[in-house]
């Protein structure tokens, strides 16, 4: 569904940021867009993680039956909240057995992307425990020609001071330049600029 990038060249690594763009929604569902400080405030958790597991679901909560997709993510940093191993989120959405539901905006994990995820805690019971739907779930991209990883928007666009979190930029293969996309910031740079954020608090 969403290709994903590791180890490629310099220029699939490009064209690896355009694929997963144009698998993304353009019209997402309409959510209050937030500056990074406040959703660094709000969130219970952020970590980086990885996609290890991903069940969808039927759900009756004391009416009509849902379908809700159970992921799970290894958490390979706990930048906020308590450190665990693991991270379950239940996300409302999916398809069993052909029958699906999905909610537009809603970020679409695959087995093995890595992101940056600003939470609440698993215990409460929210159509998406990710903050702001697709806003909260930052991609991490290895870019092998530096080697390093960078972080991105879910729908692509790079995630620097110079580039403003409460806008949403499309990425096309027109403007996915390498030039542009190195733009990101380093996975080391964003960790130390959301470390400085919540201890401002």
């Amino acid at each position: 569904m969403f290709y994903r990038q590791f180890g490629l060249s310099p220029i699939t690594w490009v064209a690896g940021i355009v694929a997963i763009l144009s698998c993304s929604s353009a019209n997402g569902t309409t959510v209050i867009t937030q500056d990074l400080k406040a959703i660094v405030q709000q969130a219970d958790i952020i970590a980086d993680v990885t996609v290890t597991n991903s069940n969808p679901y039927w759900v009756s909560p004391g009416g009509p039956r849902a379908i809700h997709t159970r992921v799970t993510f290894q958490v390979n940093r706990t930048i906020k909240g308590p450190a665990s191993s693991t991270l379950v989120l239940s996300f409302l959405g999916g398809e069993v057995n052909g029958v699906g539901l999905k909610i537009t905006g809603m970020p679409q994990f695959s087995v093995g992307e890595r992101y940056i995820l600003f939470s609440y805690s698993p215990d409460k019971n929210m159509v998406s425990p990710v903050l702001g739907f697709d806003q909260g779930a930052l991609r991490v991209i290895h870019d092998t020609e530096s080697n390093v990883d960078r972080v991105y928007r879910y729908w692509g666009e790079p995630v620097s001071e110079s580039h403003s979190f409460t806008n949403r930029v499309q990425v096309t293969s027109a403007t996915a330049t390498r030039e542009y996309l190195r733009t990101a910031d380093t996975l080391d740079q964003f960790v130390a600029r959301l470390a400085t954020m919540i201890g401002s608090h």
